[in-house]
């Protein structure tokens, strides 16, 4: 547990100190997060052969927090003594509510379809309990429907007695709720921005750290944005590199379209193409003409985001945040990721494509 808290930089002697109840909360919280490798979550699950030297690379690369490190980051926030949970409560509109407990990705199925909370917390304000549901963001698009489906999962904790009352909470780089859709009824959007401010006025090598931890994040965001096309080339190339010498099923032309980088295979059918979509942080299959008609038979369909259009099928499948002015040395997490989300759409593609 003490290297799971240092991977995860938690202070819990400090955070924690006095709050033994707390403290056990915190931990089956955690519980997921059990079966993480020192230097990365995710290290123990590479899925290709990747050279000692580059692994070593890999291990020690600068952290560049992801949508799961932020999950994690409010997590341990509210159970420490910063006084984060009450002024996250006041932003969320139940100011002087009292914090009970928090845990995070959790799962539900609601209405035939399975969805994720990224963190779900519980205040209790004058013994009314209060769920809190919140979803964090830092550059990957919206699941289909996806705030509808949070409201389905709130109301089922209301209804099964969990809650009296919900919050909705979006977290986001400013950047990113700019671009919300309207009709999205989030009860708060916060800003990362924000979080980084509030952590920015505290004083400790705790908050300096998170203050600085979260600007890096958002730095991150804007050089995915403002990529120049030379950085998209340099980046597309050594993409097509890595696939020849460590993933040879699969290959990647360097047109350097920020669009996507095509990920091409030997026996693809007509009609299919698999793209790492590196500015949505997702893996897309597009499938075109009478096949996409079969999307809703398939029979796993647990972990892809299907954002199928009128003219087009789109199966994704979510992978860590990347840089396109990053060398990708440094980013074999993620890497490892894609070529994951490659050989599962891949053999999916094949699924569809034999379907009478």
């Amino acid at each position: 547990m003490l290297q799971l808290a240092q991977r995860l930089r938690l202070d819990l002697a400090d955070a924690l100190a006095g709050h033994r109840e707390l403290l056990t909360h915190f931990l089956e919280a955690l519980a997921g997060e059990a079966d993480i490798c020192s230097s990365g979550y995710g290290c123990h699950m590479l899925p290709i052969n990747v050279p000692m030297d580059r692994m070593r690379n890999k291990c020690m690369a600068p952290f560049k927090m992801q949508e799961r490190d932020v999950d994690l980051f409010i997590l341990e926030e509210l159970y420490s003594d910063t006084g984060f949970a009450n002024w996250l409560a006041a932003q969320v509109g139940i100011d002087g509510a009292d914090f009970l407990k928090a845990e995070h990705s959790v799962s539900a199925k609601v209405n035939a379809k399975w969805g994720e909370t990224d963190v779900l917390v519980y205040f209790d304000k004058a013994g009314t309990r209060i769920a809190v549901l919140i979803e964090d963001k830092i550059s990957a698009r919206f699941a289909d429907a996806q705030c509808d489906r949070y409201h389905e999962r709130a109301n089922e904790l209301v209804g099964e007695g969990l809650a009296a009352e919900y919050k909705l909470v979006l977290i986001a780089p400013n950047t990113y709720l700019s671009s919300v859709p309207k009709s999205d009824t989030w009860h708060c959007q916060l800003a990362i921005d924000d979080i980084a401010s509030w952590f920015a006025q505290k004083n400790g090598s705790h908050a300096n750290w998170r203050a600085s931890a979260l600007r890096s994040c958002l730095e991150n965001v804007s050089k995915i944005t403002s990529a120049s096309k030379i950085e998209v080339k340099s980046f597309s190339e050594d993409f097509s590199n890595f696939l020849r010498g460590n993933a040879p099923e699969f290959s990647h032309d360097p047109t350097g379209d920020a669009y996507g980088l095509s990920v091409k295979w030997a026996d693809r059918p007509t009609g299919f193409s698999i793209f790492w979509k590196v500015s949505q942080d997702l893996v897309d299959l597009e499938i075109m003409g009478d096949h996409r008609s079969r999307i809703g038979i398939l029979k796993d369909k647990v972990g892809l985001v299907d954002r199928s259009k009128a003219s087009t099928g789109m199966l994704g499948i979510p992978v860590k945040t990347a840089s396109w002015g990053q060398p990708l040395s440094e980013q074999l997490d993620v890497v490892s990721e894609v070529v994951a989300a490659c050989q599962r759409l891949r053999l999916i593609a094949l699924e569809i494509a034999a379907m009478p």
